[in-house]
């Protein structure tokens, strides 16, 4: 839609008739390409969202935790619908605010997660 909206914008006109007329009148801003620039500019950003998203997630806090190494347990996770940064960031900061989640990582081109936990404290459930 953008694209054809720019194209009836920059399309040479065809020569018109003079005419003695005064009809000179100025266009609304919804009719310009300023108007027609801004809102392409916002729909490219929308549409890369997914992309550059990550970096508004806050950055989570690294803390020592001591754990006894027959608690610790790993578990991997096949996760469906994972299909850019934002997924995996919102996958990350999820499972870090469960009691007892030590080391998360997650990645949205395989689709898969490792959760590292204290097994004392949640479970794999």
């Amino acid at each position: 839609m953008l694209g054809l909206a720019w194209y009836k914008k920059l399309k040479p006109k065809k020569a018109e008739i003079e005419c003695a007329c005064e009809t000179d009148e100025k266009p609304s801003f919804l009719q310009t390409r300023a108007y027609l620039g801004i809102v392409t500019v916002f729909s490219a950003l929308m549409i890369t969202f997914p992309y550059y998203s990550h970096i508004f997630y806050p950055k989570t806090k690294s803390e020592v935790v001591v754990v006894e190494q027959n608690n610790l347990v790993q578990a991997n996770f096949d996760i469906k619908g994972m299909t850019c940064n934002s997924c995996e960031e919102n996958v990350k900061r999820a499972v870090s605010q469960l009691l007892g989640s030590i080391l998360v990582e997650a990645d949205h081109k395989t689709g898969k997660a490792m959760v590292k936990f204290d097994k004392s404290k949640t479970s794999l459930e």
